[in-house]
């Protein structure tokens, strides 16, 4: 249940404008407790003032009637992020008017618009999507309007990524956070700081995004950042990448706003660092507890709970469960074009769930990503685990790569697993027989069925000298020092 709506007098168009402030007022008190609930308060009083309008004898395309409009679509696609794109007639129409262009209310409708070709998520969807953006962001005026720089800002820089456009999305993110940092609104640069720290970290620069996703995640004071797309998950992550998980432990302590989608995702940044940490049951339940939120909040597709969730059941060995999760968010990932950066995370997962795709997925992917990002080191890892059976020389390429790869971008915990591997890998190596001569296999594997020298001898037509040579060179290769040996080595 939402708030008590207090009486509403809707008589002239004014008034009703003031009646949808008012909804959006009511709406985000009501977001606390659930994204549903708040979504039905808000709809009825912009259905009471649609009908008052309708009563009064203003028509459909009449200026009172797409000012309502005008005022109600950002909020319904604010409070529920799924919901069906907004019919796009009718969007044309409000954005067709004179003062389109300039005024507050147009901006979040060019941002609506920005969304809703977004959520389409198709290749037209993505292109309309960043130039209806683009208008929306306009030249930094969007900052003194709160609901137009969510919407925009998401919208663009979300698109910008998809179409692989990782540098004009951080340059319009750099001109934005200068303009909140004249304008001293530090919460706003907190929100911009935690979208270019996403970017970042798509972009494989994972130093610079710890940067920014740890200056998201409070601002001056230690107050929490009131953000509905919280950073954390995306903090959590990272610091586990580098080996700081007593900077994660401090990130999660912080105030969380409430509201469900930002805590489901600090559900995902504690079950994050919970598998980090090896607590792999607790990881699971916290997993769960976001999982529960995303469905309230009605965005099943924005904590990201499923990966965490599949790597949980993994370590805990319910394999088809993982299965299940990782598989959901392939399709999740593949429905919303999300970068490529996070579909390498996905990909191993499945690689090493089995999944039969998977493995051909991870070759695609590292031919797409640059030697310079960070996720090549994870996809060189994971490639060299499949080369170890079968192409040694493979494998120590690949992990010499991915320690490169690791070590550049300042991820201690990866480039100690990579060492590990490789000592193992020279160690096996150093045992591993070498390639015998005809002659000196012959020689061996009669010595090992107990002939002497001698016998050796005339049974090859060659004198005990030659034997002997030929089993101390027989030795050396197979790393043993006598005929006593032999038996347990593979000749």
């Amino acid at each position: 249940m939402g708030p008590e709506l207090e009486p509403l007098t809707l008589a002239t168009p004014a008034p009703v404008a003031d009646a949808v402030e008012h909804a959006v007022r009511l709406a985000a008190q009501a977001e606390a407790r659930s994204a549903a609930g708040a979504l039905l308060v808000a709809d009825e009083l912009f259905r009471d003032g649609l009908r008052r309008l309708r009563d009064a004898g203003w028509g459909d395309d009449s200026d009172p009637v797409l000012d309502l409009h005008a005022r109600w679509m950002p909020v319904r696609l604010a409070l529920a992020p799924t919901a069906e794109p907004i019919e796009p007639a009718l969007l044309g129409r409000i954005l067709a008017r004179p003062a389109a262009e300039d005024s507050a209310v147009s901006r979040r409708l060019f941002a609506l618009a920005a969304m809703s070709s977004w959520l389409s998520g198709t290749g037209t969807g993505l292109e309309r999507a960043a130039m209806l953006a683009r208008r929306a962001w306009g030249d930094g005026a969007y900052l003194a309007d709160g609901l137009a720089s969510d919407r925009a800002s998401y919208a663009l820089v979300a698109t910008l990524t998809q179409l692989g456009e990782d540098a004009a999305a951080l340059s319009l993110l750099d001109h934005a956070l200068a303009a909140a940092g004249r304008d001293g609104l530090l919460r706003t640069e907190a929100t911009i700081r935690g979208m270019r720290g996403a970017v970042l970290l798509a972009a494989g620069e994972l130093e610079a995004a710890l940067l920014d996703l740890d200056a998201a995640t409070g601002v001056e004071g230690g107050d929490p950042l009131a953000s509905r797309a919280s950073p954390l998950p995306f903090l959590v992550y990272a610091c586990a990448l580098a080996g700081e998980l007593d900077r994660a432990r401090a990130a999660i302590a912080r105030p969380v706003e409430p509201g469900p989608s930002a805590l489901a995702g600090a559900f995902v940044a504690r079950a994050r660092l919970n598998l980090a940490e090896g607590r792999a049951e607790a990881a699971a339940a916290l997993a769960a507890e976001a999982a529960a939120l995303d469905e309230v909040g009605g965005i099943a597709w924005a904590s990201g709970w499923r990966g965490v969730a599949a790597e949980a059941a993994l370590a805990l060995g319910d394999l088809t469960t993982a299965a299940e999760l990782a598989e959901q968010e392939r399709a999740l990932l593949e429905r919303w074009r999300f970068p490529t950066a996070k579909r390498v995370e996905n990909a191993i997962l499945r690689s090493r769930l089995g999944a039969p795709d998977a493995d051909r997925e991870l070759r695609a992917l590292r031919e797409e990503i640059e030697p310079s990002r960070f996720q090549r080191a994870l996809l060189d890892e994971r490639l060299a685990e499949l080369a170890e059976q079968d192409d040694p020389d493979a494998e120590e390429r690949l992990l010499l790569d991915a320690r490169d790869a690791a070590e550049g971008h300042g991820m201690p915990t990866l480039v100690s697993r990579v060492d590990e591997r490789l000592a193992r890998l020279a160690e096996g190596r150093a045992r591993r027989p070498q390639s015998l001569t005809r002659a000196e296999a012959r020689v061996a594997r009669l010595a090992r069925d107990g002939l002497s020298n001698r016998e050796i001898g005339r049974r090859l037509f060659v004198t005990p000298k030659t034997v002997e040579f030929h089993l101390s060179s027989a030795y050396r290769k197979l790393g043993i020092s006598s005929r006593r040996e032999l038996p347990a080595v593979e000749i």
